[in-house]
């Protein structure tokens, strides 16, 4: 077992434990006769085996069948041992039953990893591959099915379905914890629970226990679950018949919004809130986008007023196909009554947004999930059903037919927005709808285009386009030790073109660093232990921003690489050195281990000469860990190399001039520690102090760059781009596609102005965060130097005459709410923070969470990423819907 090699496909791998064999054997290649292993190879036939998996393996995910997860090292492993990949003859011994313990959560056997990737963490399976494979591997598990499910329009694993606590009526047992698909009918939950607690179906009724109130039944069998608005972590209760046969349970209602449509807000924390408008909303999720973009809008007056005086609900328009029936409006609606209520007594303090979700993933079924999602999308995906639901143009729309047309600028933009609003006009777009100016010429005749073209958000860049077009690595780079010196580090940052692979990485770094690629090898390291090495074939593009990788110089990379070792048998070993730090506890080196624990030393990488000696070993790593270190202050053990964890295994390897028989395996994992702690000075060695990078590796702040100002943002979004040959324009006068250049300027500017900072890169597969801190005022921004249009303050999009841009007087806006977000795309978590309309106050809301914060805080951090801004002169009107309820009231009043 321990002489298979460390790095399986990259990811060391499984079940912890002593090794059987002797610590000097556990160095070598073992002998050709080996029994174990000749047992073990005879039981299992590579070629029946990859003749039966491989063509299974060939399959589309489809909504209803099952699937299995399994651990992606494991099936590296197999597939080399099979020749999976080119149909070799096998290569290595057979491996283990299967382990998936390493795709759970630490200390849980239901919980999966947050962040799991497929062939980087775990590889589907079919349910036939499943139980082949764990046919001929006994032992193998836990097992990790999991049901396709639709996703819009195509299918997809649902990994983390729901997590429903269950409890029982009438007893005091805690819940019994049960993961099912969201995809589930209510009838198939059903039976699943009453396996579980060993009930009899008909003697049941299924409750939705939300916040252990009840609210509803859950008896409509054919129902799914999340049709019925039941959300992670989601209470149930089984009630079950009384000594009359009957059921005697009644939901209560008193605080809930119900509607016919199916919408239904629950207050969550009926107690009185700090303020009007001061209501947290809860998670339901990873749902902190969805709360970050709701907290921001309704904190936008005129907006917020539309809707929670009810006005809104004489403009639903139920006839446009393109919205739906009202249904999002009026869940829209209602939660904003829920959270500024007119009357004092009805102020609450947590509200569940339930039916606005369930509402907004029949809109857009990309939101129906527990997914983590981009609050920018959700935004404009919401004003724009928002916009459908209360347009106020009746069916059918008028025709309007798309003719070119020339003219001064004024009158074509004009032209274009009058043509617009004839289909569209709602009080969404009253208030947030501007124009762009789009200013294409053709670099070959010189032809000029221009178009005005409508939005409800400006996308402001944080870089140039041609950095748009990189992705850019922070790399903790070690040299290899010198005679002249000890291993040094430094920090690179260096930036390849999107989409390359991790090969394209290791050239840039080898560039910077003056070497040959083949000296570079690239690694993600957590908490010092070498969690995966990167293969030239792979990418690591979709976590660049999220973390610092590691690089280490040695004479061969190649060997470091599961798939790209040399043909013929190297003469060369890759050796991994993990070192306990002196003063660390005897727990084992984990890449997992608590935060609280003192950081691990980074590790070392190096060849060895596979034809040595045991105490040239000692020699090496000691030469490795520092020029002067003695060889007899350390003592080295052979990692257990295909563990989750890197623990000492066996004894101690002894220091002496015996050689290792067969030579040294070809990738070798040993742990190093000090004989006497005490008499070490550590700062004399280096990575033994490491640095903070921080967590799991990401980049520190200072990799993030300098900070720009929202002017800054500005310019560059001004910026004229010549186009990719992607996006190549056909010129109409000379009849080419050609790479124009193209300007993008703001024509004019709306009542509410969305800022989207453009914080997310994007590849063919990944989402890429740039990191950089962005100052932006919270009072006056003047945007007259960047609309290009006749745009005075109170003006409409549109306007008729042009101003002298040196004449114009401050068209000023006032920052409102700010939507931000921590962390990485993925692991990220978003929050707001606005302005109360009520006392002036600046407020953050995280969730649930509600607390009053300074104005200075809002705008000095890095997470800035939605700015919500609103006109000056604006604010000084009184709010439309105070407007609409008073003369409604007046007309009411004269009748």
């Amino acid at each position: 077992e321990i002489s298979t090699e460390v790095y399986g496909g990259g990811t060391p791998r499984a079940p912890s434990g002593v090794a059987s064999a002797s610590s000097a054997a556990a160095l070598a290649l073992q002998d050709d006769g080996d029994v174990a292993t000749a047992e073990e190879a005879e039981r299992h036939n590579a070629q029946e085996e990859r003749e039966q998996i491989k063509p299974l393996h060939d399959f589309k995910v489809q909504a209803g069948a099952t699937y299995h997860l399994i651990t992606a090292s494991w099936w590296r492993e197999w597939s080399d041992f099979v020749g999976l990949q080119d149909s070799t003859s096998p290569t290595g011994a057979p491996p283990p039953p299967i382990d998936n313990e390493d795709l759970f959560e630490a200390g849980s056997s239901v919980h999966l990893r947050k962040g799991l990737v497929e062939e980087q963490d775990f590889i589907l399976l079919t349910q036939k591959e499943w139980e082949l494979l764990s046919k001929w591997y006994p032992g193998s598990g836990p097992e990790i099915a999991r049901r396709g499910v639709l996703d819009g329009t195509y299918a997809k694993v649902d990994m983390y379905g729901l997590t429903l606590l269950v409890y029982l009526h009438k007893s005091s047992d805690p819940p019994k914890e049960m993961v099912v698909s969201s995809a589930a009918t209510l009838r198939e939950f059903k039976e699943m629970a009453c396996r579980e607690f060993d009930l009899e179906p008909s003697e049941v009724r299924v409750w939705d226990y939300f916040h252990k109130k009840l609210h509803k039944t859950l008896e409509t069998p054919g129902e799914k679950l999340k049709k019925s608005q039941i959300i992670n972590n989601n209470d149930i209760l089984l009630e079950l018949k009384d000594e009359h046969g009957k059921f005697v349970l009644k939901g209560n209602f008193q605080h809930s919004y119900y509607r016919s449509t199916g919408g239904e807000n629950t207050v969550v924390n009926s107690s009185r809130s700090m303020g009007r408008g001061l209501v947290g909303l809860q998670n339901l999720g990873n749902t902190c986008f969805m709360a970050s973009t709701l907290q921001c809008l309704s904190n936008i007056p005129r907006f917020r007023e539309y809707f929670s005086s009810g006005v809104y609900l004489k403009e639903i328009n139920r006839q446009n196909p393109l919205g739906q029936e009202g249904k999002l409006a009026e869940a829209f609606g209602d939660l904003l009554r829920l959270m500024w209520p007119s009357s004092d007594g009805d102020m609450v303090s947590v509200v569940a947004p339930r039916g606005f979700k369930y509402q907004m993933g029949v809109f857009r079924p990309e939101f129906q999930g527990y997914q983590q999602h981009d609050s920018s999308e959700l935004m404009n995906f919401l004003l724009d059903g928002l916009h459908e639901d209360l347009n106020r143009v009746p069916e059918p729309k008028p025709y309007v037919e798309t003719v070119g047309r020339e003219g001064p600028d004024e009158e074509v933009a004009q032209f274009r927005l009058s043509q617009y609003r004839r289909r569209n006009d709602s009080q969404v777009h009253d208030l947030f709808l501007g124009q762009f100016k789009s200013t294409l010429v053709c670099p070959v005749c010189g032809n000029i285009s221009i178009t005005f073209d409508p939005y409800n958000m400006v996308s402001l860049p944080l870089r140039t386009h041609s950095e748009e077009m990189l992705t850019m690595y922070s790399v903790k780079f070690w040299r290899k030790p010198t005679p002249q010196g000890p291993r040094e580090c430094s920090m690179l940052r260096v930036g390849v073109p999107k989409g390359s692979k991790v090969a394209k990485v290791r050239q840039a770094i080898a560039e910077q660093a003056e070497l040959d690629p083949n000296q570079v090898v690239l690694a993600t390291v957590r908490n010092g232990y070498c969690y995966n090495i990167h293969e030239d074939a792979g990418s690591c593009e979709y976590n660049a921003s999220s973390q610092t990788f590691f690089a280490f110089e040695v004479a061969n990379a190649a060997v470091f690489q599961r798939y790209l070792r040399p043909t013929a048998v190297s003469e060369l070993s890759a050796v991994t050195v993990y070192m306990k730090h002196p003063n660390s506890p005897k727990a084992p080196l984990s890449y997992s281990a608590a935060a609280a624990q003192k950081p691990s030393p980074d590790p070392i990488l190096f060849n060895h000469p596979r034809s040595t000696t045991m105490n040239e070993i000692y020699q090496a790593v000691a030469s490795q860990i520092s020029p002067d270190m003695d060889p007899s202050a350390i003592e080295i053990y052979v990692a257990d190399d295909r563990a989750y964890r890197v623990e000492k295994t066996g004894g101690v390897i002894p220091n002496n001039r015996d050689p290792v028989k067969g030579g040294l395996k070809e990738r070798l994992g040993l742990v190093v520690t000090f004989v006497d702690p005490k008499s070490l000075v550590t700062t004399d060695i280096p990575g033994l102090e490491p640095e903070e990078t921080g967590a799991n590796g990401g980049a520190s702040g200072s990799a993030r760059g300098n900070t720009l100002s929202i002017n800054d943002c500005f310019d560059l979004f001004s910026t004229p781009e010549k186009l990719s040959p992607e996006d190549s324009w056909y010129c109409p006068k000379c009849k080419n596609h050609v790479e124009a250049n193209k300007t993008m300027q703001l024509w004019s500017a709306p009542e509410v102005l969305v800022l989207h900072l453009k914080r997310f890169s994007y590849s063919r597969f990944f989402r890429n965060k740039i990191g950089k801190a962005v100052s932006f005022p919270l009072e006056g921004l003047d945007l007259s130097p960047y609309v290009v249009g006749p745009q005075s303050t109170g003006a409409q999009p549109g306007g008729a005459a042009a101003e002298d841009a040196s004449e114009r007087p401050p068209l000023l806006y006032d920052c409102v709410a700010v939507s931000e977000h921590m962390g990485s795309l993925g692991g990220g978590h978003y929050t707001a923070s606005a302005k109360s309309c009520e006392d002036g106050k600046w407020y953050k809301f995280n969730d649930a969470s509600v607390r009053e914060v300074t104005g200075s805080s809002v705008n000095q951090s890095g997470d800035a990423y939605l700015l919500f801004y609103v006109r000056r002169d604006a604010q000084e009107e009184a709010p439309q819907g105070e407007t609409k309820v008073e003369e409604e009231e007046e007309e009411e009043e004269e009748e």
